[in-house]
């Protein structure tokens, strides 16, 4: 009996051993299904990165399922990690040589990375295998695109159809290329084709309705559009479509239906609410846009995107406080977002913190090198920082990166006519206009781009169709009015400086255009009326305020004139250039004092404000109080590094106590690569080479400075001291003596009569 229990309890250890082995498996396989399940869940819901971590953790598990590697690849490639997905998909290619979906998603991958022969390669496995395969058929008529075959392309694609007629998709393909190839009729055949194959598709329906608006048949384009929203369910797409359909027809308020109702018919409300948003933007309701993008982020918390267009339209708003709460917001939601980064860099530019923009960017870039966003914003950053020639290489990258992005484009042609080359600019936004022919920002760059080149035709006729394409655009009528005043068509000018206002009652400049008018013809009251009446049509305008002080200012009146520079400030209190322009009235009233607690005041509100810094270092300088004006202009180029008058000072001043040499050559030279044709630029340089003993040099960029400036007695006092040093003694004493003709008590004057004096 004892011996009998022994095996009894020995067998039931053993039987309870395998069970136990039996349950783990059972359990590590059901673990493996749960996970396959929950990322093929993930999949159709387009939760790419929760799907790669669900499958991820299929593969933990079993590494050599090929079925969840390609799962992975797709999950991968839906979160936009390209490379991550073709290691995925060879894997899974590896595992399973036979897996035909593997080889054409490798296929596609390798015709994106401009490698046809190893498409083709991947497509003529699956052809072998399956030569009915419609998706191998497809792939390999997007070969033969690429290699510029189009009959080859269009018969493969037609073999595609054969094999699968009842996929819209292989329809849709098919019609493309007939595009191409110019053949409208076989393309009309096609998406009806795709349509009828799948009733159902919101993308078919779309497609066709695309394709009547493109070739001229708006009655039966917004038809096929109707038509879509009736069996599109809860898909906004169609209503967004058909919203954009109506902008293009100019119908604003059809459109804005639309859109409303696709905010309203999709069940995740937070993208139909951000287009709904966009389209306001897009026709300057902005208050409209902010609620859309407001009710987005209430709709989906969790959702970042609402957060960045919120982020977005405060920071175009000027609204930094703001922008940085949402900004806390994507941190709280993704710490490591892309968009979060950017957003970030945005709110440093906006804040002047140009130099922390640069450097956030740069360690961006190093992990996301192929970053547009990254790129773009890092030029915005250095052309903040002046480093113009740095800007120009990222936005230029930027555009690289993404040739369809229209916006480096136009800030490329910005920072090329902020560098005087009108050329690359027109051919840029001309490039623009051809793609986007009612490009407002194009046409007024290109307006602009003429005026500076000179042709004032070109530049009058380009602000005219700027007007006819977009009749509500203030600045259009500024600009134009701009050139009437160029051709000294004044009336016509003042037509569209007045024609600015009605459309934007608290526009500055067409006002200050219209002052300068009656000043011109010294009438003064009138000027100062024309302000009044324009306040009554923008109550509380600092700027108006700003420019009653100046005109009371002419009068004489310095009571008046102080009284309106102070209301312009408290009708914006947080506006820098405001402080700076009546600290400039104390300092044309001798009161230097007064102009020092305004400029100060300026600071404690924005301690980044480069005038302020600069019209602060100014009146020290004035002073002779150096130590001072040095610490000021150091502070500038701390924000922005290559500030060119901060650089051009700071060095004159190390030159003029004979200090620091080697800093003011290198700041001095920086300023006149910037600024290469500012006289004042060339007249630090060479009184920096005259510090050096380099005569010879300093007499060049003197001259050139003197040139310019035949009446400045210091300009000429510089470059009489370097004919001086150099042995150039006739020279010297014709420019010595100028230069007291000029003024008697230049600092240095008695320098110059020690030299006259000597024979």
């Amino acid at each position: 009996m004892h011996h009998r229990n022994r095996w009894t309890w020995a067998l039931a250890a053993v039987l309870c051993m395998v069970l136990l082995a039996g349950m783990a498996g059972c359990s590590k396989e059901s673990k493996k299904e749960s996970h396959f399940k929950k990322g093929e869940t993930y999949l159709a819901e387009n939760k790419f990165r929760e799907a790669v971590i669900e499958f991820k953790n299929v593969l933990q598990i079993d590494p050599n399922d090929a079925k969840a590697q390609h799962k992975l690849g797709m999950a991968q490639l839906g979160a936009g990690d390209p490379r991550e997905a073709y290691a995925a998909f060879s894997k899974a290619v590896e595992l399973d040589p036979n897996s035909l979906e593997s080889r054409l998603q490798l296929g596609r991958l390798f015709l994106m990375a401009r490698e046809p022969e190893k498409a083709r390669e991947q497509a003529r496995f699956v052809l072998e295998k399956e030569p009915g395969n419609a998706q191998g058929h497809q792939l390999m008529s997007m070969i033969h695109l690429g290699d510029r075959k189009l009959p080859e392309a269009i018969a493969e694609a037609a073999k595609a159809v054969e094999a699968d007629p009842k996929k819209a998709e292989t329809h849709l393909h098919l019609a493309g290329l007939y595009i191409l190839n110019r053949d409208l009729p076989r393309a009309e055949e096609s998406f009806k084709a795709a349509v009828a194959a799948e009733p159902g598709s919101v993308q078919a329906r779309l497609a066709l309705a695309g394709f009547y608006a493109r070739t001229g048949k708006p009655r039966e384009a917004e038809e096929a559009y109707l038509e879509t929203t009736k069996t599109a369910g809860k898909e906004p797409a169609a209503w967004i479509a058909l919203g954009n359909f109506y902008i293009s027809q100019r119908r604003l308020e059809d459109a804005e239906k639309q859109f409303i109702q696709a905010a309203e018919a999709a069940p995740k409300k937070a993208a139909a609410l951000i287009y709904l948003g966009d389209f306001y933007m897009a026709w300057n309701k902005r208050d409209k846009a902010l609620e859309s993008y407001r009710r987005a982020a209430d709709s989906e918390p969790d959702n970042i995107a609402p957060q960045v267009k919120l982020a977005e339209h405060y920071l175009a708003e000027r609204k930094i406080d703001e922008a940085s709460r949402a900004l806390e917001k994507i941190q709280k939601i993704n710490p490591k977002s892309h968009e979060g980064t950017i957003i970030k860099a945005q709110i440093h530019v906006a804040k002047n913190e140009f130099t922390e923009a640069v450097t956030l960017l740069q360690g961006y870039l190093k992990e996301n090198p192929k970053s547009a966003a990254g790129h773009y914003y890092l030029g915005l950053a250095q052309f903040g920082n002046r480093d113009v020639q740095q800007a120009k290489a990222q936005i230029t990258e930027a555009i690289k990166l993404n040739p369809r992005w229209i916006e480096p484009r136009l800030v490329l042609a910005d920072l090329s006519l902020s560098t005087g080359d009108s050329k690359t600019a027109i051919e840029t936004l001309q490039a623009v206009l051809k793609e986007d022919p009612k490009n407002a920002r194009a046409l007024m760059g290109l307006g602009n781009a003429y005026a500076v080149k000179g042709d004032l035709t070109k530049a009058g006729s380009t602000f005219e169709e700027l007007i006819r394409v977009n009749p509500q655009n203030a600045m259009a009528y500024i600009q134009s009015g701009r050139v009437y005043l160029a051709r000294k068509q004044e009336k016509e000018a003042l037509a569209r400086f007045e024609k600015a206002l009605a459309l934007q009652p608290g526009a500055a400049e067409p006002l200050r255009f219209i002052v300068n008018s009656y000043m011109a013809r010294g009438e003064t009251q009138k000027a100062i009326d024309r302000v009044e009446a324009q306040l009554k049509a923008a109550p509380g305008n600092p700027y108006f305020y700003n420019l009653l002080g100046a005109l009371y200012e002419t009068k004489k009146d310095t009571a008046a004139a102080e009284q309106y520079y102070r209301k312009s400030i408290e009708s914006s209190p947080n506006a820098p250039d405001l402080y700076v322009s009546l600290a400039s009235f104390y300092v044309r009233q001798n009161m230097a004092d007064k102009a020092v607690g305004e400029l100060n005041a300026a600071l404690q509100k924005s301690p980044n404000s480069v005038s302020a810094l600069m019209a602060l270092a100014g009146i020290y300088q004035g002073q002779n109080k150096n130590d001072l004006a040095k610490e000021n202009y150091r502070k500038v180029l701390k924000i922005s590094p290559k500030f060119p008058p901060a650089a051009n000072n700071l060095a004159y001043i190390y030159a003029d106590e004979n200090t620091n040499i080697d800093e003011a050559l290198a700041l001095a030279q920086a300023a006149k690569e910037a600024l290469p044709d500012n006289p004042y630029m060339a007249d630090t340089l060479g009184w920096v080479y005259y510090r050096k003993n380099v005569y010879t040099r300093a007499i060049v960029y003197l001259k050139e400075a003197a040139e310019k400036l035949p009446n400045q007695p210091m300009v000429r006092y510089h470059l009489g001291m370097a004919y001086h040093k150099n042995g150039n003694a006739d020279l010297a004493r014709k420019e010595l003596n100028k230069a007291l003709e000029l003024d008697a008590k230049f600092k240095g004057n008695e320098e110059a009569r020690a030299i006259l004096q000597k024979k």
